[in-house]
């Protein structure tokens, strides 16, 4: 079995660790999925209530796993990944009007965003990981 955030002791219960992933990604992916909403709006560019949200959400859960089941990173490491992948997302979005490059886009930025939000979740319900060394 793959255990999620390698070397991290748990704070809390199972279940409220659950429960605090799901809220995060989820109020994560709304508010990224409204910001686009709002820029739709100012842009006049096509949208789709649930094409907002599905790739926001596809994305963020993907970059959720894919820290926690991936090698401990550094905090800047996390940011500078989540940095890069919401600005290259935003400018794509920005640069394209066609409809699948416009969800490419959201699902390139949901996948930064989950990056963030799992480093959020690592922070408040773990305890910062202690790396083994080898002598």
């Amino acid at each position: 079995m793959v255990t999620y955030f390698r070397y991290s002791k748990p704070k809390y219960s199972g279940g409220t660790r659950l429960v605090g992933a799901a809220v995060l990604q989820l109020l994560g992916t709304g508010l990224l999925a409204s910001i686009f909403c709002l820029l739709d709006t100012f842009t006049m560019k096509p949208t789709i209530t649930l094409g907002q949200f599905l790739p926001c959400l596809v994305g963020s859960v993907t970059g959720f796993h894919f820290v926690a089941f991936g090698r401990l990173a550094t905090d800047r490491q996390l940011y500078l990944v989540a940095a890069s992948l919401l600005a290259f997302g935003t400018f794509y979005w920005l640069v394209s009007y066609s409809l699948p490059d416009l969800l490419l886009a959201r699902l390139i930025s949901g996948f930064g965003l989950g990056v963030v939000v799992a480093r959020t979740f690592r922070h408040r319900f773990l305890e910062n990981p202690v790396v083994p060394r080898i002598r």
